[in-house]
């Protein structure tokens, strides 16, 4: 999950304006499902491209997403992982612009399944 939870952070402050906030949440549902959500104020994502943005290689080109860095495997990882671990993943875009990107995994199993925490690592805004 630390590497869904870095590719997420990284595509949010690739594709946000600079000064703009990224945010990070987690929850618990009543039914004990875990919700890790990235949101971003970027462009948001078109909806003919919302099932395809999880597909390997595959990179949405615009004008001004020309000069992003990626190769398009990012999200395609992501979703492996997620699906891996008997989860979901989703993307929805924000009123008012942006994208949140929402990771949804089953409920406990047993009792510390999620207890252990790891120091996040990668880019700083």
């Amino acid at each position: 999950m630390e590497r869904v939870l870095a590719n997420l952070i990284q595509n949010a402050i690739k594709y946000s304006p600079a000064s703009t906030a990224i945010g990070i949440s987690a929850r618990i549902t009543e039914d004990g499902e875990l919700v890790l959500s990235v949101e971003d104020e970027g462009p948001g994502i078109p909806a003919e491209d919302r099932e395809r943005i999880f597909e390997p290689l595959f990179r949405r080109q615009t004008p001004q997403q020309a000069n992003v860095p990626g190769h398009g495997l990012g999200l395609a990882i992501c979703q492996s992982i997620v699906l891996a671990h008997g989860g979901r993943i989703q993307v929805r875009n924000r009123r008012g612009g942006g994208a949140r990107f929402s990771v949804f995994l089953p409920a406990q199993q047993e009792a510390g399944q999620f207890d252990r925490t790891y120091p996040m690592e990668g880019p700083r805004r």
